[in-house]
């Protein structure tokens, strides 16, 4: 893509496009002063107007997607735009985030020389990553399982570098104790558009989805994040085992091996100092179930917080009330009563908040009307609603839209294409919850605090509705009530196939 301005672009392509300036007013009723301003680049067009200029011109896809980000580019700065398309890639691209399942069955092979005394040498991206797999196996085996790690999360996902096979039923990962120090700015626009933090965040995901529990990561700041003064040491980079240090060279392609315990005892002095003294938090809070999420968002998402959901389907069970609660609870359900105390809750706790901001997709809706599942809890916990019960939910949701200071929206299909893998929740009083769904390994939820981070997840999302990413608040209700009445009149979804 080339690298024009908005208003560079639109005068070139409304010249291609055969137009004068006179014309393209008449054709679409826009001021020709306003045209003239756009096109030198002294005012920008609102979304609306913006939207009626490209229905226009006559362009191809490329070229549409071309001016939409020129003009997003400008509407937002170099800053927002460059981390709204970081967090647009993270949302769409979710599929493959999740998707690294570790390889079960596979038959580790043991690094070619075990704990010889002195160094060893390993060059080459796939050389280095099948022996540190071999290394860590060899470490398992003998029930030494700790591993500590210095790489370039921005460039780097550790996942890729730990073994992908099973080991008593689970990922060998599963049994490391896993601690990673990541490297952070202060402000995410620090990296003049690389959004090293947003990278680094993306690049965890894959860890903490095979290794869950027993993965942590903790964060400090650097002058330097990305391309900074480490670059220049020949090995900057390190991985700690119980039995060695391996060093890294910058682009992770050549290691070092030392296998003297005085070597490894000092790399890990140096990391402990670091991990233990100097670092300014945990990046990312693990939780291994939904009840682990429950009980810390009763204790800590409380007072007058801004909140914002962004989700495949709604957070239907706001508007379930304890009657509903109590019906649709499975029997079995460890803790059942506790559960739904939890539940009921924490449906006073959001309404009760100074704002709300919700986005959903119509799929996850639709989905909702034909099934009664709730996507964001799983099937073993609550029963599929039946029709008179979808009807009461999807009332309650029209009642809300109309409270002062609930913005619901669903999200437009041709801005963000939104699936179930990849949630995403933020609270003024908690932080950025990222809730990670695989139907064959269920839920994951990382709750990020570090201020940054938080701070462009909630940036993003309350710019959907300024970008015009999702319908105004009368469609939206017009959607929905679409689908109540198709539920209420005979069981059917009106206009789906």
């Amino acid at each position: 893509m080339e690298n024009r301005r908005f208003h560079e672009l639109l005068e070139a392509h409304l010249r291609t496009s055969g137009y004068t300036n006179y014309e393209f007013a008449r054709i679409t009723g826009i001021n020709r002063v306003n045209i003239q301003r756009y096109l030198a680049g002294t005012r920008l067009p609102d979304p609306q107007i913006f939207e009626a200029i490209r229905r226009e011109l006559r362009l191809g896809v490329r070229e549409h997607r071309e001016l939409q980000e020129a003009y997003y580019r400008a509407m937002d700065g170099d800053d927002v735009y460059f981390m709204r398309c970081m967090i647009r890639r993270m949302l769409e691209e979710a599929g493959n985030i999740c998707g690294m399942e570790a390889g079960f069955g596979m038959t580790p092979e043991p690094p070619g020389q075990a704990s010889s005394p002195g160094m060893r040498t390993i060059n080459g991206v796939i050389a280095v990553e099948r022996y540190l797999w071999g290394a860590i196996w060899e470490n398992l085996s003998a029930g030494r399982k700790n591993a500590y790690f210095y790489v370039p999360a921005e460039s780097c996902i550790l996942a890729r570098l730990l073994p992908a096979f099973s080991l008593d039923g689970r990922s060998a990962m599963g049994h490391l104790n896993i601690v990673q120090l990541v490297r952070l700015s202060k402000r995410a626009e620090d990296s003049a558009g690389d959004y090293h933090n947003l990278r680094a965040v993306y690049n965890l995901i894959p860890t903490y989805y095979q290794a869950g529990a027993a993965y942590e990561t903790w964060y400090y700041y650097h002058d330097h994040p990305s391309g900074g003064r480490d670059e220049a040491v020949l090995y900057p980079y390190y991985g700690i085992l119980d039995d060695r240090v391996i060093l890294f060279s910058g682009n992770m392609d050549q290691a070092v091996v030392a296998y003297e315990p005085e070597v490894t005892d000092a790399y890990r002095r140096s990391f402990f100092k670091v991990y233990k003294n100097g670092r300014n938090g945990c990046l990312a809070r693990y939780f291994r179930d939904i009840f682990q999420v429950l009980d810390w968002m009763l204790k800590s998402d409380n007072g007058p917080v801004s909140r914002c959901f962004l989700e495949y389907q709604p957070c239907f069970v706001l508007w379930a009330d304890r009657e509903l609660a109590e019906r649709v609870a499975a029997p079995g359900l460890p803790g059942r009563s506790l559960v739904i105390d939890g539940i009921m809750k924490r449906r006073e706790q959001v309404a009760s908040g100074a704002e709300l901001i919700h986005y959903f997709t119509e799929d996850g809706l639709r989905e909702f009307a034909e099934n009664g599942r709730f996507a964001d809890y799983p099937e073993e916990y609550v029963r599929a609603l039946t029709r008179e019960e979808r009807v009461r939910i999807l009332d309650g949701m029209l009642a809300d839209m109309e409270r002062p200071g609930c913005d619901m929206g669903i999200v437009k299909e041709q801005s963000l294409h939104l699936t179930k893998m990849l949630n995403i929740f933020v609270s003024s009083a908690v932080g950025a919850s990222l809730v990670l769904y695989d139907p064959e390994q269920g839920f994951h939820q990382l709750l990020i605090q570090e201020p940054s981070i938080t701070q462009a997840f909630d940036t993003y999302i309350r710019g959907m509705r300024d970008h015009g990413e999702v319908y105004s608040r009368e469609e939206t209700e017009a959607i929905v009530r679409k689908y109540r009445d198709g539920l209420k009149d005979g069981g059917t979804v009106a206009g789906t196939p």
